[in-house]
């Protein structure tokens, strides 16, 4: 796969998860785990505006952002 494909990918995999977030905003679940419904650290959500699970329920696509 040349460099410009796996970017490609990558982006296109970053615009899926923001597309998640805007929905949860929508729906009034952003700050709330999609495993338990408990909230979700602010300071987890503002270092991570991507998460959907709270810090018992670590996703396995969560990302690193030193990346």
């Amino acid at each position: 796969m040349t460099i410009e494909n796996e970017s490609v990918v990558r982006i296109e995999a970053l615009l899926s998860e923001v597309d998640v977030a805007m929905h949860r905003l929508a729906d009034g679940t952003y700050q709330l785990c999609a495993v338990c419904q408990a909230p979700i650290d602010r300071e987890r959500l503002v270092d991570n505006p991507l998460l959907t699970t709270c810090v018992q329920h670590p996703q396995l696509n969560e990302r690193d952002d030193h990346e």
